[in-house]
């Protein structure tokens, strides 16, 4: 699944670029491979903002739609719910 595709609220794991060109973009803004997001807010056939860390960014559609995530799924450990 690709940034734009990620389920809102929930966050992702970066997994890959699909352009080297968006790559370099995205590196500027401090999304590397490895990089846990979480999308925030949707603007359709617009920018999607991300909580990264302490801060949000806006990243626009063409970026959100070369990147690849993973979702992070929450597994029952123990009878608590963790991340």
């Amino acid at each position: 699944m690709t940034l734009d595709q990620a389920p809102l609220g929930r966050p992702v794991l970066l997994r890959d670029f699909l352009d080297r060109r968006i790559e370099h973009q995205a590196v500027r803004l401090g999304l590397v491979e490895g990089t846990l997001v979480v999308p925030l807010e949707r603007i359709p056939g617009g920018p999607t903002v991300l909580g990264l860390g302490n801060r949000e960014i806006a990243v626009g559609l063409e970026l959100a739609r070369a990147v690849l995530v993973r979702p992070l799924v929450r597994r029952l450990v123990s009878g608590a719910e963790r991340p």
